[in-house]
């Protein structure tokens, strides 16, 4: 990967471990620790103590780019703009009026041809799509600016921070594995439960390479990445497929969510229209929940069905061991700077993406409570 150069997200702070040479890394989305070595442990102490006292500043650059390199796994920074070689594969809209329109207009127009009008209309009913885009465009594009353009990297990372943040606020699966496990006395209506949240992810692989195909006519010199990446992808459904006839006859008649629907006909439509945008909806579908076991594989396990939860940490540890965490950059290293309307269509169709991502929980709980007698 590239080297860039690093600036912490506003909500990330740093303090001492337990251990003397460990250093702690907190983001309101993860924690991590990391070790250091003792002979580096004037420079942790004085940049642990600026983030305490929230003292840091441009001249500390050098020294928080120093720490956050070994960190670039995890979604923690900003990519400064200007600070990598600008890329030669030149995108431009195909529509410049597509970035223009509110949300409820922006979402009608990307799945006019999709044939799910049903589905449309039910997402289009949730407060999310309701009112002005929340996303802060002006503010990305600022940050971005260089004098050739808008840095497609550093755009990037300021859309990843929006969709981690969106998902802190928006995101109920949390509340909805609750829900399931309050299931738990009543064997069938928790298969049932398990069934329907199983479905979605086995839907989303059954989609997954018809919606990525599109990007490979706008991928240039990333053809070759976006390829190997579909390749990885394929055969997933057979996993997820695995898991559901762990738990019923007939996983073909397990309802499908609308938000589910949706969101993959979104998927197609960032392959199809903006690549800047694919790379950030492909981030936030592969982005790790950097735990040993997948939280829905716990709830399935605690309800004992054993085999449905192997099959879904099996399927974790597929995508764990392809160390996806930032393939989705490496779409757009070559990327020439874009300007602002192809960044403000990116930001647009990753808003839309991201909230349809966390208005699938919500699906699924709606689709829930019809279970319940």
């Amino acid at each position: 990967m590239t080297n860039f150069t690093y600036w912490p997200y506003d909500e990330v702070t740093l303090s001492l471990g337990a251990s003397d040479i460990e250093v702690i890394v907190d983001a309101p989305w993860l924690s991590t620790g990391l070790k250091f070595d003792p002979a580096h442990r004037e420079r942790i102490i004085s940049l642990v103590e600026k983030f305490k006292l929230q003292s840091l500043e441009a001249s500390d650059l050098q020294e928080v780019n120093w720490f956050f390199s070994s960190l670039s796994t995890y979604p923690l920074c900003y990519i400064l703009p200007g600070t990598s070689p600008a890329g030669v594969d030149a995108h431009a809209v195909q529509d410049s009026t597509l970035g223009t329109l509110d949300q409820k207009s922006f979402l009608n127009t990307a799945l006019e041809e999709t044939g799910h009008e049903p589905e449309a209309a039910t997402v289009l009913k949730h407060s999310l799509f309701q009112g002005d885009w929340k996303w802060d465009a002006q503010g990305a594009i600022d940050f971005s600016r260089t004098p050739s353009g808008i840095d497609p990297r550093a755009l990037f990372s300021v859309a990843r921070r929006y969709h981690l943040l969106s998902s802190l606020e928006n995101d109920l699966t949390g509340d909805l594995y609750l829900q399931v496990r309050a299931t738990k006395d009543n064997d069938e209506l928790f298969k049932r439960a398990s069934a329907l949240m199983v479905r979605q992810n086995h839907y989303v692989t059954q989609r997954c390479n018809s919606s990525l195909e599109p990007a490979l006519a706008r991928a240039m010199s990333s053809r070759p990445m976006v390829e190997h990446f579909m390749l990885e992808e394929k055969g997933h459904d057979r996993i997820l497929n695995a898991a559901l006839k762990s738990i019923v006859d007939d996983p073909g008649a397990v309802p499908v969510v609308s938000e589910s629907v949706v969101l993959m006909d979104m998927l197609k439509f960032a392959a199809e229209r903006n690549f800047l945008s694919f790379a950030i909806v492909v981030d936030a579908f592969e982005r790790s929940s950097y735990q040993e076991s997948d939280p829905l594989a716990e709830v399935l396990q605690e309800g004992g069905l054993t085999k449905a939860a192997s099959q879904i940490n099996n399927h974790k540890d597929i995508n764990d061991s392809g160390e996806h965490e930032n393939l989705a950059l490496g779409f757009i290293l070559n990327m020439a700077p874009v300007d602002e309307a192809y960044a403000v269509e990116a930001l647009r169709i990753a808003e839309t993406t991201s909230n349809l991502m966390n208005l699938l929980s919500t699906g699924v709980r709606t689709q829930l409570t019809s279970l319940i007698p």
